[in-house]
């Protein structure tokens, strides 16, 4: 190839160059339909995932472990998962038909933590690494709170108020009631 060869092709090439870098942009479409999307990273690995099926839409983020927080909706309400590094979900973000409750999840998936606003009441409980229940506080439709405390066994403290007034029991390791007031 002859250097006047070369030098038209070089300007054929800058040309079709600058008519790309001046051509007006796409038309760019106002909606996509799709039942899935695919987001991937430079390596090929699937960081994201969104789509719907019968149960509902759904929205997963992932990082190299694999799904970290699921985002999704269906007959009964929207919920969000999150998980740790070994792909255990550990909080749990939901509204049904009771209300909102937030879970908090031990590294075994047994729930811990719970915080729940519901129609006639809310609440806060803590359980063990079984899943027994060993606080509760709760505050009933009327703003009356109740606090009880447990061991592994039994309610041994109960502390509320009502209508009538501030009230406490206490319970000796059977359960039976050894003292109240009033």
């Amino acid at each position: 190839m002859t250097i006047e060869e070369r030098l038209e092709k070089l300007e054929r090439e800058l040309s079709e160059i600058m008519a790309r870098l001046t051509a007006p942009p796409p038309i760019v479409s106002q909606t996509i339909h799709a039942r899935q999307f695919v987001v991937v990273d430079e390596q090929g690995r699937t960081r994201a995932k969104l789509w719907t099926d019968k149960d509902g839409p759904m929205l997963c983020l992932y990082d190299e472990n694999g799904i970290r927080a699921l985002l999704g909706t269906n007959k009964d309400g929207p919920k969000l998962c999150l998980t740790n590094e070994n792909l255990k979900t550990r909080a749990v973000l939901q509204v049904d038909k009771h209300g909102p409750g937030l879970g908090l999840l031990d590294e075994h998936g047994k729930a811990r933590a719970a915080l729940q606003v519901e129609m006639d009441s809310l609440g806060m409980t803590l359980a063990d690494e079984n899943g027994k229940v060993l606080a509760q506080l709760r505050v009933d439709k009327n703003g009356q709170p109740a606090l009880g405390l447990a061991d592994k066994n039994n309610v041994r403290v109960v502390l509320g108020t009502n209508k009538d007034g501030p009230g406490l029991a206490l319970a000796d390791e059977t359960g039976k009631a050894i003292w109240s007031a009033p």
